[in-house]
């Protein structure tokens, strides 16, 4: 994890009133004026997502440079007044260009930025923007994606607390075995449908539960050749079958534009 979410650090809580404040994140959107500048949606440490208003320079010049770009990591200074946010400085962290170079992981990070995009405004969320940055540095890597999709948002269902149990069946409590179903509320065994293979079932649970460095290793040795159509299938299943557990259910991933 990189230094700017260092807990000692600036939580990044916006004022109450006017005031300037300092926060860390991830710039998600951008939408340009001509005459005003352009307005940020980006996903702070400690405050969230919000809309942040960055004026232009003389001339009609773009300030901040590719620190208020989409997809970029920085650290930012604001001025709060009683109507709008600010940005008054900011320093690049990351523009996580390598992704720009390769249309699949670039296609990979703006779909994701579109779900944290449709979270509620002025909502903390820490933990869910450690693991998108995670989620970013992974996307570097060349790896086979659906498993980091999987991933990411198991991991995100966890931290909301709402992620299903891997290990026990969701109807009868016993410990899964043989064909299994995914069910509504989790994986189930007795469900009279095979659906689920036991083998896909400890790759589901070796993408949601190793560590970092272990779960980059297991991927390359898993599929070193790629994806067949029967595992990406699968993944695409697993996939599908945890955005329903998500509060805001599948709406939360549709195509077109968030908050």
């Amino acid at each position: 994890m990189p230094s700017f979410f260092d807990a000692s650090r600036d939580c990044g809580d916006a004022p109450a009133r006017q005031g300037y404040w300092s926060a860390s994140g991830v710039v998600l959107r951008r939408r340009e004026d001509p005459h005003e500048g352009f307005r940020l949606l980006a996903f702070l440490k400690g405050t969230g997502l919000c809309w942040v208003n960055a004026p232009w320079a003389a001339r009609g010049r773009r300030r901040f440079g590719a620190a208020t770009e989409p997809l970029s990591w920085g650290e930012y200074r604001f001025y709060q007044s009683p109507r709008r946010t600010t940005l008054q400085d900011a320093r690049l962290v990351d523009s996580y260009l390598s992704l720009h170079r390769d249309a699949e992981s670039f296609r990979e990070a703006l779909e994701a930025c579109l779900w944290l995009s449709r979270l509620p405004l002025g909502i903390p969320g820490d933990e869910v923007l450690g693991l998108f940055w995670s989620h970013f540095r992974a996307l570097t890597l060349p790896l086979v994606r659906p498993p980091l999709r999987v991933r990411f948002l198991y991991r995100w269902l966890r931290v909301q607390g709402s992620a299903p149990e891997l290990r026990r069946c969701s109807r009868c409590g016993e410990p899964l075995r043989g064909s299994l179903a995914w069910g509504r509320w989790g994986l189930e065994c007795c469900a009279g449908r095979a659906e689920v293979p036991p083998d896909f079932l400890q790759d589901l649970c070796r993408a949601a539960m190793l560590a970092r460095e272990p779960f980059v290793e297991w991927v390359k040795t898993r599929y070193p050749g790629g994806l067949s159509p029967s595992d990406r299938a699968r993944w695409k299943e697993a996939e599908g079958w945890l955005q329903g557990f998500f509060p805001e259910g599948r709406s939360l991933f549709q195509k077109g534009e968030g908050s």
